[in-house]
């Protein structure tokens, strides 16, 4: 089985890797970690001074940077919870676009994700990554969500 594992720095994508550490131990499964960061627009206009453009691309390695040593960590606790074929990747882009597209060229049978949960108008500003990816992915999702607290 093929399963595709995106994640962020949140509790949310914690919960979903110990979801798969917990329920998928088949033999000769493999996961593909996946992280995406979105490219940082810039408006530019001649007046930008050449300083700032400088810093946004260091704050964009430093991001890159970041992110791969977060997959790393990931990928290291799948291999010590058993799974023996485990890749990461590490893209750029629009975040639910990229994840269908990694899904459909990789021929993932699952793409497994933690959901913010976020509602009302939060959900309607910065919409639902998990809700275009369960619409669109050619495979089954499961979202994974925090236990509620009482």
């Amino acid at each position: 089985m093929k399963i595709l594992l995106a994640i962020d720095e949140s509790q949310f994508a914690d919960s979903a890797t110990q979801m798969l550490i917990s329920q998928n131990r088949l033999n000769g499964t493999q996961v593909r970690v996946v992280h995406v960061v979105e490219p940082t627009e810039l408006l530019s206009y001649s007046e930008m001074p050449v300083a700032y453009s400088g810093s946004i691309e260091v704050l964009r390695k430093e991001n890159l940077q970041h992110a791969r040593k977060m997959l790393t960590r990931v990928g290291k606790k799948l291999k010590a919870a058993g799974f023996k074929k485990v890749e990461t990747s590490l893209q750029e882009g629009n975040i639910k676009t990229r994840l269908v597209d990694m899904a459909t060229e990789w021929g993932a049978e699952l793409v497994v994700m933690g959901s913010h949960g976020r509602k009302g108008l939060s959900r309607i500003l910065l919409g639902s990554i998990s809700e275009y990816v369960v619409r669109h992915a050619p495979c089954s999702v499961q979202i994974v969500r925090l236990a509620e607290k009482k």
